[in-house]
């Protein structure tokens, strides 16, 4: 019963911008997550005919940094967001072309659908993105990207923005201005941080706030089968890498914490299909909390998409960690 003066006690809560828990304790503390992000499934087909498209009208080039056309979940009132955590866009680089190089505090990853000829350069290291290839760029790292093929590319950019502007943390910051293209080398220091099984970069052995590789290639999940690794003399066994029968996890390196592997707030998988004849046949899937659903070989690149999910539901187990 709202009395005079209850009526005037929330009158001076007012004039002093103060609210009483009671009266919002059901919003801000949910028996169960209330995401305000749907389900939703773009198509690789239709994305990559808006990117061509794009790519014939809409430049490259300072200010606008990168032709990239970010995923908007329907449930999220048209702000630029795939889940209320993730930004992810489909990025694309015509033939001969240079995105220019900036740094910013948002952690990122890019998972490569289409092409091979792109290069990305990090903190002056090149390295090579082929289709299939997942790239990790942990935040406030210098990066740029050039195309030194005569064909277009296409990959999905994933970053934590919106994570980033809740927490009032994000910076940017320009590059030096785009140099005219060179081929990157073919040797150097980048292949030493591209995931080979079994090498663990001697540079990086101390504890990293995200993992020094900047290459998880694709062609490293397609021989045999994850599990195969369990096998193996644990001295043989990569150190960026946990084994399941039926998952492998890109992570950062030992005497870490637990947080998610890739960055603080990403992680990655490489996952077998559950039919043993599937398994068998080496095919892989990948995922994370935007999926680019399909393997990347030829023969579904006509099928590749990209949805969101909710993760959490009331009375779902938590998620469970890999065995190391």
């Amino acid at each position: 019963m709202r009395t005079p003066e209850l009526v005037a006690l929330y009158r001076g809560f007012e004039s002093e911008l103060l609210v009483p828990l009671w009266t919002e304790i059901g919003d801000l503390m949910p028996a169960h997550p209330r995401s305000r992000a749907v389900p939703h499934l773009w198509r690789w087909s239709n994305l990559l005919r808006l990117a061509e498209r794009s790519g014939e009208l809409v430049p490259v080039g300072r200010g606008g940094e990168r032709r990239a056309i970010a995923l908007a979940n329907p449930g999220l009132g048209g702000r630029p967001f795939a889940t209320p955590t993730l930004w992810a866009a489909i990025q694309y680089l015509n033939p001969r072309e240079c995105a220019p190089v900036h740094r910013h505090i948002p952690h990122a990853f890019r998972f490569v659908v289409e092409g091979e000829g792109v290069w990305t350069v990090v903190n002056g290291d090149p390295v090579a993105m082929r289709r299939g290839d997942f790239l990790p760029q942990a935040g406030w790292n210098s990066h740029g990207h050039q195309n030194v093929s005569d064909r277009p590319m296409a990959w999905i950019d994933g970053l934590d923005i919106p994570f980033a502007h809740y927490t009032g943390s994000t910076f940017f910051e320009f590059g030096p201005p785009t140099r005219s293209m060179t081929p990157p080398p073919r040797t150097g220091p980048a292949p030493s941080f591209s995931g080979h099984t079994g090498l663990r970069p001697l540079p990086r052995l101390e504890p990293t706030p995200a993992t020094p590789l900047l290459a998880y290639r694709w062609e490293h999940t397609t021989g045999p089968s994850p599990s195969s690794s369990l096998s193996r003399p644990r001295e043989t066994r990569s150190p960026w890498s946990r084994a399941t029968p039926r998952s492998v996890t890109s992570t950062r390196p030992r005497g870490e914490t637990s947080c998610p592997p890739c960055a603080r707030t990403s992680a990655a998988f490489v996952q077998a299909p559950v039919l043993p004849r599937a398994a068998r046949s080496g095919r892989r899937s990948s995922r994370s909390s935007t999926a680019a659903g399909g393997s990347p070989s030829a023969s579904t690149a006509g099928r590749t998409s990209v949805a969101t999910s909710s993760s959490c539901h009331r009375g779902s187990p938590s998620p469970s960690r890999p065995s190391r």
